[in-house]
């Protein structure tokens, strides 16, 4: 079952919190997992050592449990935000989209990733997971909640936004954009292009 939040207390048994939390940000399968830290602790080295540890944020004891809903509200916005951004945008730059490094650090290797086979019409997700050190299931639960996309949208999101980076040289024509990014026709591309963007390649050229 896909985890959205992890909320734990920096005293627990066997394990602390920081290690723990340092444990989820250190593995690719689990370090897109927003962490929410309770303690009694509420001295500014205290947090200080929570966002080291990887945490997003932190809530001293006693609190109410309204201010905990509240946080887990925004973290879980914040994400779907940064999802709707992402996939929307038409130009390759997430600095501005809010990520946590480890996010950040993941959609720049599969955006690499998928650049590096940007005219292969053939590449694939099996391709995608095997050059990330990925599984498939790895590979899809990350794309979904850090881009919203499947890996296959996700590929497809990608060549999207590189053809508008070509688009924008006026004197470059749809057909070459579209073998230049790996669609099979023009008109596939001119297809897909104004489903994810709301518009035609020509029309964003003309802009």
């Amino acid at each position: 079952t896909p985890v959205d939040i992890i909320i734990c207390d920096i005293m627990m048994p066997q394990m602390n919190g920081l290690e723990f939390c340092q444990q989820i940000k250190g593995d690719i399968q689990t370090n897109h997992i927003p962490i929410i830290m309770l303690t009694a602790k509420n001295a500014v080295d205290d947090q200080i050592e929570c966002y080291k540890a990887g945490a997003e944020s932190y809530i001293a004891k006693p609190f109410e449990m309204k201010i905990l809903q509240a946080r887990i509200d925004n973290l879980l916005q914040s994400r779907e935000q940064s999802r709707q951004s992402f996939r929307s945008k038409m130009e390759i730059n997430i600095s501005n989209l809010n990520y946590q490094t480890s996010d950040e650090e993941f959609l720049n290797n599969a955006m690499q990733c998928v650049e590096r086979h940007i005219q292969e019409s053939e590449f694939d997700t099996v391709q995608m997971a095997n050059e990330l050190h990925i599984s498939r299931s790895t590979l899809s639960r990350k794309c979904k909640v850090i881009s919203g996309c499947t890996p296959l949208e996700f590929i497809r999101n990608i060549k999207l936004k590189y053809a508008c980076a070509l688009l924008k040289k006026k004197t470059i024509s749809i057909s070459e954009v579209a073998y230049a990014t790996g669609f099979s026709s023009p008109k596939y591309f001119t297809k897909c292009f104004k489903e994810e963007f709301g518009m035609t390649p020509t029309e964003y050229q003309s802009q």
